[in-house]
Formats: C-alpha cells, structure tokens, sequence
C-alpha cells in the first residue's frame, strides 16, 4: 500500500507550487527536518515514538530529576511538550494518541501505563506474581503490549485489550518472553525456548505463540506493521543483522544491515535500521541501498538515532548536530512528497534520488 501524503503536507504542496509559479524558486530540499521544543532549556529529551498524525512521544529530564515521559502533540508545527507528571518515559503512541510507556506511581512502583488527554494515566498493572511492568506498543484499536515480571525473577510477555484484565501470552517453552509491538491484534517479541534460546515470536488470538524458528544464535522481533510483516534482529557469529518475517513463511536476512537490527517498519515495507554499536541510523527500502539518515536529515545533523516511522515516510529520532544546537534532541524528519510518490528508493547511501 502506498503511504498517503498527510493534510500538512498537502497544503504545503499547494502552497509551495503558488510560490514556485509566481517566482520561479528553486525545488523543494528533500527532507524537512523539524527539532521538537523543550519544556525547559536544561532539560534533556529523547524521542521513542511516533503515530500518522505526527504525535512524538519521549521522556525528559533535568539536571539532578528524574525523568518524565513527554508528548509533543503537534510536531509538525513545533507545539510546546507536555510532561505527563510521572517519573518513567513513553515508549510508543497509537492513532487515536493513546500514550504508553512506564511511570513509577505513588506507593505503588514502576508500572507500564497507558494516557490519553481525557482520561489521564492508567496503571496498567501486573501479571500475578509480579511487581513491575513495562508497556511498549499499542495498535490503532487500543491494545497495549509489553512485560511483566510473573513470579520470582521471570518477566512474561502481556496483553491488554480494552475494558480486559493483563494477560499472559507465555513462552515458546522456557521461562522469559517480552513483547515489543502490536498491530491489528499481532503481537511481536522474543521469548526463550526450552533449550533457553532466544527466539522471535509473533502472537496471535487464535494461533498463540508462533517462533521464527531457528535464526542465528539468537533473534528478536521488535515491530510489526498493519500488513504483518515483522522486523527485528538476528545475531551472527555475535553480530546483529535485521531480518524481515511474515509469520507462517521465512524469515530473510537485510544485506547491508550489518551491525544494525530492524527497529521499526512502515505499512510500505519501509525498515528503521538502528545500529546496535550507537552508529547512525539507516532507512531500508526493497530493492534500494540503506540510505543514511543523517545523510538525507542534512549538514546540520551529524548524528541520527532513529526510532519509528510512520505511514507518511516521517521519522522520528533524536539528533546531534548544528541543526540541534550541538545537543542531543528530539526530531521528526519528514521525506519530500515527491519520493514518497516515486521508485521508493535511494539511488546510493547518501541519500541521492
């Protein structure tokens, strides 16, 4: 399916070519790259998530605080963040910008939450026998995925479905699972098998947990997109590489993904590569090269930790360069309409069209 433009950069389209009849500009660079606000000039911010309309998701800290998880709610247009109050950090934000991440509560300790702008924060609670949860994804219809410690010191795999209590998803046999991302009802992580390997997994309702099978001497699944195609990392002779998988087929190593694993990936197919090592981040297309993203983010940037993508080709990170201030920052790089209507692919690594 072919990622449909947004309304902004629609009306940016528009306006654009009036400005190109009228004066005969030069076209259009191609990436935006937009540097999201702190809540406080001190503050350090990373960014973990992001939805189709632009919402980022994060946390932030300042000197001598903990920190807190935070949403920029209108990162197109540089809206100022929102500190949800907690000290923890969100991990991921769904389409109707329901946020979840994990927040230490009151009494209570580290929990995976979920928040929205009318119902506040929910503690989501843990699996029994547990004392601490994370909360990782959540799909467009609300349901929320993650770990939870459930007994002694093992940590399942849960789901939350809407209005439904926790519930544990299991193992492919032995005792740990996690899970990383969720979409229409698919649920992607890794689990240890009865050998104590570490498999990719992806869950459904009616099928429970299904592993990629051997793959390395170890994988993990850490996205999956509406079409189910999951993402994740293989290790090799001790070094990561990505691999694509849709359950009941093969899984296939990324070329050119050495050193990186499949962070995130699009409904076009398009894969996040995240460089395991701290290196920059590449953006994988079929039948093109890992293009760089710092690269196409331009000179400013010279450092570029991607980590969602979204269904308009826009990329959310956090950045290092001229272009930041020369601090680490929250950004969201959107690619030119045009490449998103084109051969979706860079001609090299640099980011040529």
């Amino acid at each position: 399916m072919k990622p449909t433009r947004p309304p902004v950069l629609r009306a940016s389209a528009l306006a654009c070519a009036t400005l190109l009849a009228c004066a005969g500009a030069a076209a259009q660079p191609r990436t935006t790259l937009v540097v999201m606000p702190a809540a406080d000039p001190a503050a350090a911010a990373q960014a973990f998530g992001l939805n189709d309309a632009g919402v980022l998701v994060g946390s932030q800290s300042v000197p001598g605080a903990a920190s807190q998880p935070v949403v920029w709610p209108s990162a197109v247009f540089g809206a100022q963040p929102q500190l949800l109050g907690l000290p923890g950090g969100a991990l991921a934000v769904g389409a109707g910008g329901t946020v979840v991440g994990s927040a230490v509560f009151d009494g209570i300790g580290l929990r995976g939450f979920a928040w929205t702008g009318a119902g506040g924060m929910q503690n989501l609670g843990v699996l029994p026998g547990g004392s601490l949860s994370f909360a990782t994804a959540v799909d467009d219809a609300g349901r929320i995925v993650g770990l939870s410690q459930a007994g002694g010191s093992a940590t399942h795999a849960f789901l939350v479905e809407p209005g439904a209590a926790m519930q544990d998803l299991g193992t492919l046999g032995g005792s740990t699972s996690s899970a990383y991302g969720v979409a229409n009802g698919v649920v992607v992580g890794s689990s240890t098998d009865t050998y104590g390997s570490l498999q990719a997994y992806a869950w459904t309702a009616g099928g429970g947990m299904q592993g990629v099978g051997p793959l390395g001497e170890a994988s993990e699944a850490r996205a999956v997109n509406r079409g189910g195609l999951v993402v994740g990392r293989a290790v090799f002779g001790g070094h990561d590489m990505a691999f694509l998988w849709t359950p009941g087929d093969r899984a296939r190593v990324l070329v050119g993904s050495e050193g990186c694993h499949g962070a995130a990936v699009n409904d076009a197919g398009q894969v996040l590569l995240r460089h395991g090592g701290g290196g920059n981040s590449m953006l994988w297309v079929e039948g093109g090269t890992p293009a760089k993203l710092h690269t196409l983010a331009g000179s400013g940037v010279t450092h570029f930790d991607a980590v969602a993508i979204n269904a308009h080709a826009q990329v959310a990170g956090t950045a290092t360069g001229t272009a930041t201030g020369g601090v680490a920052r929250p950004v969201l790089l959107t690619l030119h309409p045009e490449w998103q209507g084109g051969s979706g692919h860079w001609d090299n690594s640099g980011g040529a069209h």
